[in-house]
């Protein structure tokens, strides 16, 4: 039996950027090839759907319609960033967990034990449990499972477990971090979320990382582990490339690329106009003079400047229409006040 493991969507990170979703749409249909492709009978998804617990209705769309088409069931749990509140059940995904069985899934916002579609699935959402915390939860679990159980056991958790290592180079190795049992002996596979780089935490326990960068400085490749329950052999990392890429560039190039462009340049070397593909100025591009600051900022067009604004201030703040008109008037007049006489 062979699952896809995938974790940390973030579906939303990138809202301010140009055609931000259509990264997100690419892995999802990216992940749903190469579930066919490798013939998985799961899809697991360890948490962080979103990257805010509060998505607008065009992302809530996009996650809905991968449940829709996906043609396996999906495992899921919640991640931190799906958690709006302290309590369970207060997530982005609360609207999912009541439905998703009547559709063939299971979405866990709280934790939970249950036999699904031949797998006996342990559930952890993230809850920044205590390494004993996790470590009884898990054990209470694996008590309820049928002494006559045969079939796999695979668990779902989404925390910074102690020794995870960061794209950035960061490690997790002192004791705020919960040090994770994987009950190796019992725990088929533990599929583990929140880590964003693709790494093995145990015999049984890997983190698949992000399917794509949702940040820059995220170092790729990014993608997915598919799992073969019955062999005792590591997960096959099958990488997505389709989402455009998120680079960070010291110099100005001769052909910009299709990608998102961190450039971080002295400010008499930024070009003008800036490309659209620049999304983002290093801090070495500022200059200290305040009067050069607004001329860097006057390369940028208003138009470039306000683009979403209306939609952001409707869908995501849910201003009515005349706040929306004086919201914008605002933002129109300090635009021109950085734009060249």
């Amino acid at each position: 039996m062979k699952i896809l493991h995938a974790a940390d969507l973030h579906v939303g990170c990138c809202r301010r950027y140009p055609d931000s979703l259509k990264r997100a749409r690419l892995v999802f249909r990216d992940i749903l090839r190469i579930v066919k492709a490798h013939r998985c009978e799961f899809l697991v998804v360890s948490g962080d759907w979103f990257d805010r617990p509060t998505p607008n209705h065009e992302e809530r769309a996009l996650v809905a319609e991968l449940f829709k088409r996906c043609p396996v069931p999906i495992v899921s749990i919640t991640g931190n960033h799906d958690k709006w509140g302290r309590d369970f059940g207060q997530t982005a995904l609360n609207w999912l967990t009541g439905l998703a069985p009547k559709f063939g899934h299971r979405v866990w916002d709280e934790p939970a034990g249950e036999e699904f579609g031949g797998v006996w699935w342990i559930a952890l959402p993230y809850n920044d449990w205590s390494a004993v915390e996790q470590h009884l939860l898990t054990r209470y679990y694996l008590d309820q499972i049928p002494e006559d159980w045969e079939g796999p056991v695979v668990a779902l958790a989404h925390e910074f477990f102690q020794g995870a290592l960061l794209d950035s180079g960061f490690t997790g190795t002192s004791d705020k971090y919960a040090k994770l049992h994987t009950f190796a002996n019992e725990v088929t596979y533990w599929a583990l979320g929140d880590i964003h780089k693709m790494q093995k935490m145990g015999s049984n326990a890997w983190y698949p990382g992000a399917p794509y960068q949702t940040s820059f400085g995220e170092a790729l490749p990014k993608g997915v582990l598919v799992v073969d329950l019955g062999k005792k052999k590591r997960p096959e990392f099958v990488e997505i490339t389709s989402p455009r890429a998120m680079i960070e560039l010291t110099e100005v190039p001769e052909e910009w690329p299709d990608a998102y462009v961190k450039l971080t340049v002295r400010p008499e070397d930024l070009p003008h106009p800036l490309p659209p593909c620049v999304v983002q100025i290093g801090s070495t591009s500022l200059p200290q003079d305040s009067q050069e600051i607004k001329d860097v900022h006057a390369m940028v067009s208003a138009k470039f400047l306000l683009q979403g604004m209306r939609s952001y201030l409707e869908k995501t703040k849910g201003w009515d229409e005349k706040m929306v008109k004086r919201g914008m008037r605002f933002a129109r007049d300090l635009v021109k006040k950085v734009q060249p006489e």
